[in-house]
């Protein structure tokens, strides 16, 4: 993911991709973390596990409230399956997991 990070995520452009590894862009000590970050806002953060054989994401969405804390939800229930949907199904394509 490092070397061909995705180019878009559930229909949005990825804005900015950005490496914990680069110490240089960031004061944080160096960790094996990738964040996407889409044109929408939403991001997707990308590691491995310290102590397990696996690869662990965390998947973040932002957008407006709605006219009801219902509708906000919903629309964000929505968008957030959308992301997860799609960026899952690229890195199964991609790695076969």
């Amino acid at each position: 993911m490092r070397a061909d990070p995705p180019q878009t995520i559930a229909g949005q452009a990825v804005a900015k991709t950005f490496d914990f590894m680069d110490e240089s862009a960031s004061t944080l000590p160096a960790t094996n973390l990738l964040r996407f970050t889409l044109a929408d806002g939403a991001r997707v953060l990308a590691r491995p596990s310290g102590t397990e054989p696996k690869l662990k994401f965390y998947f973040e969405v932002v957008g407006p409230l709605g006219e009801t804390l219902a509708a906000g939800e919903a629309a964000a229930d929505a968008r957030l399956k959308a992301v997860m949907d799609d960026f899952l199904g690229q890195v199964n394509a991609r790695f076969g997991i």
